[in-house]
């Protein structure tokens, strides 16, 4: 093996002091010159991150109050009062001894805050002694402290008990913006732990990554994040643009719901940037134009009695994981399909959706279909899941926000 010089050279000689010497006055002399060139090289590649859009380094900019998305019902509908409160009674809560998240979820999709039921239920999100009290779980804290801010425990985590989570991933931050919870209300964690709504939202985001399902994160985020960009927690850059171009290379049908909850999505993009642009005129212009698409397939797939079902989805090896799910009754699964698709199409302007009788055609099926599924509801809460998207998008359809309870004292806004 080959020594060094300094190795064999006896380090008390006056040669070695001598190379020692140079070597210190060299370093002295082309240290402030590295320098220099390094700050000078730094300036260069910030400048060149900047213009990708770099993320500011530094807490997430999270808006106190999130941005409402407008509903767009259709400005006049055959759709009576009597057919829609007997769809509604068929979504009342079922009667339960604990309950499972995905039911209390879906509770406060369709109904909102101001039920009688309405506030225990969202303390059951947002206080852990609640929760554990109402809930159907195996796992001591829906919500727990995490690196980025307070974790909330979904399905798609993994672990004994992940299946009573929140059933998608970002679809707690999107059922907090849809019933306008400000960022800055208070989480109760257990033990004395409290935090805020905005210390979930952060965690969502830096759990932000392509592999994990994007449709509740992005519909979620773009509401509250003041931000377009970000970083996640492996470093990785996101903006909305990206989110919004991963969603519109989508295949029909390539998601959960078979595919439905991807041009709800889209639509709320398309609504908040209306309000705050947070995407570039090009990603705009893709998500319209990849709306119009949805449409167009919608309208071509709709069948005769205005249902919609699994023959909407083009069958590819991307998608047909997704279709594979079955909820054992064929109805149901249109019921479901239908619902999905007029709630999106209740959200988005009517240049971005079919035209008004597809709108009517489903709203029609789904009054008439609904009503069946009474009992099936009542003796399985996962029935309950679709048959509250799909009342949620009948009382969309004609311009509400929330089901009624009294319909004889519920007023039906038109839309504007």
């Amino acid at each position: 093996m080959t020594q060094r010089f300094d190795d064999i050279t006896d380090r008390n000689s006056p040669v070695v002091a001598r190379r020692k010497a140079v070597r210190r006055l060299l370093a002295w002399v082309t240290l402030p010159v590295i320098a220099a060139g390094g700050r000078c090289a730094s300036r260069q590649q910030s400048a060149s991150i900047g213009k990708q859009q770099r993320p500011v380094h530094g807490p997430l900019k999270i808006r106190t109050v999130p941005l409402a998305v407008p509903i767009h019902g259709l400005k006049s509908t055959l759709i009576e009062r009597r057919g829609l409160a007997q769809a509604t009674r068929v979504a009342l809560p079922p009667r339960l001894p604990k309950y499972p998240l995905g039911v209390i979820q879906h509770v406060l999709h369709l109904w909102g805050l101001e039920v009688p039921f309405g506030k225990l239920f969202l303390a059951a999100l947002t206080n852990n002694s609640t929760f554990r009290r109402l809930c159907v779980t195996r796992f001591h804290h829906l919500l727990s402290v995490s690196s980025f801010g307070v974790q909330v425990r979904c399905t798609a985590d993994q672990g004994m008990g992940s299946e009573w989570g929140v059933t998608h991933p970002g679809a707690y931050i999107h059922l907090m913006a849809e019933l306008g919870i400000p960022a800055t209300y208070r989480l109760s964690l257990g033990h004395g732990t409290e935090a805020t709504l905005a210390d979930a939202i952060r965690d969502t985001a830096k759990r932000t990554h392509l592999a994990v399902e994007l449709e509740w994160i992005v519909a979620g985020l773009c509401r509250y994040l003041a931000d377009r960009n970000w970083e996640n927690r492996f470093g990785q850059l996101f903006s909305f643009d990206k989110l919004a171009l991963e969603l519109v290379a989508r295949n029909f049908g390539e998601g959960p719901c078979f595919g439905t909850h991807v041009p709800y999505a889209l639509a709320t993009l398309l609504a908040v940037h209306a309000q705050a642009p947070i995407l570039s005129p090009a990603t705009a212009h893709a998500v319209r134009r990849r709306l119009c698409d949805y449409a167009a397939r919608v309208t071509l797939c709709q069948k005769s009695d205005g249902s919609i079902d699994k023959t909407w989805a083009i069958v590819t090896p991307r998608t047909k994981r997704y279709l594979a799910v079955t909820l054992g009754n064929r109805e149901l699964e249109s019921v479901s399909i239908t619902g999905h698709h007029l709630e999106w199409m209740t959200i988005s302007l009517p240049e971005t959706r079919p035209d008004d009788s597809v709108l009517e055609g489903c709203a029609s099926y789904l009054v008439r279909s609904i009503p069946r599924f009474r009992s099936a509801v009542k003796s399985d809460w996962h029935v309950y899941l679709p048959i509250s998207h799909a009342v949620k998008a009948l009382w969309q359809t004609i311009g509400m926000r929330y089901a009624c309870l009294d319909m004889a004292n519920c007023s039906v806004r038109t839309p504007t």
